[in-house]
């Protein structure tokens, strides 16, 4: 299992890093694009989209698991808030 933040990419390139952190198990799915991530605390994020506007992944901390799923994290880690966001297809 793998923590990870919420990250958004958009068209010009501009790089926000919302305060979501999940809990993802198993395969990222359509998150297949890694690039770095330079001067955030993350150094590496997997985006849906290689180029343009997209919403990304970047792992905070790992374990192993084979589980597949998103759950939101609680209670809240490091004093960062954790919400589940709307639009990744979780129901």
């Amino acid at each position: 299992m793998t923590i990870y933040a919420f990250y958004t990419r958009t068209k010009k390139g501009s790089i926000q890093r919302d305060h979501f952190l999940f809990d993802w198990k198993g395969p990222l799915g359509p998150y297949a694009h890694e690039a770095p991530l330079v001067g955030w605390p993350e150094s590496k994020v997997f985006w849906i989209y290689e180029k343009g506007h997209s919403n990304g992944l970047a792992p905070v901390c790992a374990s192993s698991s084979d589980s597949s799923g998103i759950e939101a994290l609680e209670p809240a880690l490091s004093n960062t808030e954790i919400k589940k966001p709307a639009g990744l297809g979780v129901g």
